[in-house]
């Protein structure tokens, strides 16, 4: 048996970390993830999220993709300090998580991010290449940065030009010959 505290602390977001008596029917949030989703904010719940499991630095992508969160300072700082943790993990899972951040509303945000916390270099080493290398655009003005990601013009990148179902995007394999 463990007991709510225990298990809220071993989650990995303070959004993820709650939950609902069930007798009086109060929150117990003891992480303050209610006030944290409230701002939009993605804070982990320990400075250990993401050595105990490297998958989470992409949940933490997932959420600003899917959710629109914004990663507080210090996960900021963490999923940088812990990018390189990702070469450990299997391609099956991180293709999973990479499908469900292109299937979000603001992937462009998520890679922007992504490229910013050196992520991207460890996961889409293909596209970390292209940035910086023949960005132009003559009147896209929704670039993420001046000129479009990677070249491409931001209408390719961004969710609202996309508008498919999640179940029509998917990322490109990681490795050759995966499916």
């Amino acid at each position: 048996y463990i007991s709510v505290g225990a298990d809220l602390a071993r989650r990995d977001f303070t959004g993820n970390a709650m939950a609902v008596n069930l007798a009086t029917g109060d929150l117990v949030d003891p992480y303050h993830g209610s006030e944290d989703l409230k701002s939009g904010v993605l804070n982990t719940v320990s400075d250990r999220t993401f050595l105990e499991d490297p998958l989470r630095i992409l949940r933490a992508f997932s959420s600003v993709s899917r959710h629109g969160l914004v990663p507080s300072q210090s996960a900021h700082h963490d999923l940088a300090a812990h990018a390189a943790s990702l070469k450990e993990l299997p391609q099956e899972r991180l293709q999973m998580e990479l499908d469900k951040i292109m299937s979000g509303d603001h992937p462009e945000k998520a890679i922007t991010l992504m490229e910013e916390t050196g992520v991207l270099e460890h996961v889409l080493p293909d596209v970390a290449a292209t940035i910086g290398f023949g960005e132009f655009s003559i009147s896209d003005r929704t670039s993420l940065r001046p000129g479009g990601f990677g070249g491409l013009p931001n209408s390719v990148m961004s969710a609202p030009a996309m508008k498919v179902r999640p179940a029509q995007v998917r990322t490109m394999p990681l490795m050759a010959g995966s499916a």
